[in-house]
């Protein structure tokens, strides 16, 4: 028998050994209604911080002790405009010249000029008179946005740009419905499988009643497993989506996993983690059991 599971004899229990910890459960055992309350209450005070949250740190202001290339980048500013230690990129095909005289037209524009061409491409530098990391630096690259806009395969980038779309992005996938359908799809599936199992088991192998441990275990593997491979397909709808659509996306990948029956590697990562996990929920469970029908009395691991 593993060695985790031998039971010292004479040792005293936790329950008995007056420790911290067993004060605490025989408090909660006495009052587990006010514990209860308590523990709600502070979680709920806890929770009120959460109507203040605001994100979208800048990089500047991310560091505990203002490090050298920050105090360069203020220097800087001081001499020259704020943006010209991190300029805004444009990457077009289109006429540098014209894509240069659209974005000098931007309030809140110190220069443009060209830093490099490469296989049909032309780089410009934007060096903007915001501050970086502020509101303002970020107006304006909305600007230049919008100012582009009608050019075709010109794309704005540099840090504020990056900022923008990474707020964009979390905003977006904060939203609650996402996740709820996501969820609610694996434990529906969890349910359909239990109830068919009940069937099943019942009625083509003849059992009266199912283990009283197969529902939460099943739960585990399923639902855990489940919700990690939505994950997945969902993430890989959405990059098909960019080129076909929504629709058609998840079409492509829900046919593409039917016809090759590729299992990616995280995949194979989350599949072998749960099955282990299982494997060793019921090799425990055997022990206990073979244990109670071997008439030792139950044991706790030390």
């Amino acid at each position: 028998m593993d060695a985790a599971f031998v039971l010292g004899v004479g040792q005293p229990t936790l329950v008995e050994s007056g420790s911290l910890w067993s004060r605490v459960g025989a408090q909660v055992a006495r009052r587990p209604g006010t514990l209860i309350a308590a523990t709600l209450l502070f979680l709920v005070g806890m929770a009120a911080g959460l109507t203040q949250v605001q994100t979208g740190l800048s990089e500047a202001d991310q560091f505990l002790e203002k490090p050298e290339a920050i105090a360069a980048a203020e220097r800087l500013a001081e001499s020259f405009p704020a943006g010209a230690a991190d300029p805004t990129v444009i990457i077009t095909e289109a006429a540098a010249d014209d894509v240069t005289a659209a974005v000098e037209g931007v309030a809140g524009i110190s220069s443009v000029r060209p830093s490099g061409e490469s296989e049909g491409l032309t780089q410009l530098d934007v060096v903007l008179e915001a501050e970086p990391g502020t509101a303002a630096a970020q107006d304006t690259v909305e600007r230049v946005r919008d100012a582009v806009d009608g050019f075709d395969e010109t794309y704005v980038g540099g840090t504020e740009a990056a900022d923008i779309d990474e707020r964009a992005a979390a905003e977006r996938d904060r939203r609650l419905i996402i996740p709820l359908i996501l969820v609610a799809s694996v434990v529906a599936t969890y349910l359909a499988a239990l109830g068919a199992s009940w069937w099943l088991f019942t009625g083509v192998f003849g059992f009266e009643r199912l283990d009283v441990g197969v529902p939460l275990l099943a739960f585990l593997f399923l639902v855990a497993l489940g919700v990690d491979y939505n994950i997945f397909l969902v993430t890989r709808a959405a990059e098909e989506a960019e080129t076909h659509g929504a629709a058609d996306g998840m079409l492509r990948e829900a046919l593409d996993c039917y016809d090759d029956g590729t299992i990616e590697d995280g995949d194979l990562s989350v599949i072998g983690l749960a099955l282990e996990q299982f494997h060793h929920a019921v090799t425990d469970r055997r022990v206990v059991l073979n244990a109670a029908g071997a008439g030792m009395p139950r044991m706790r691991a030390s």
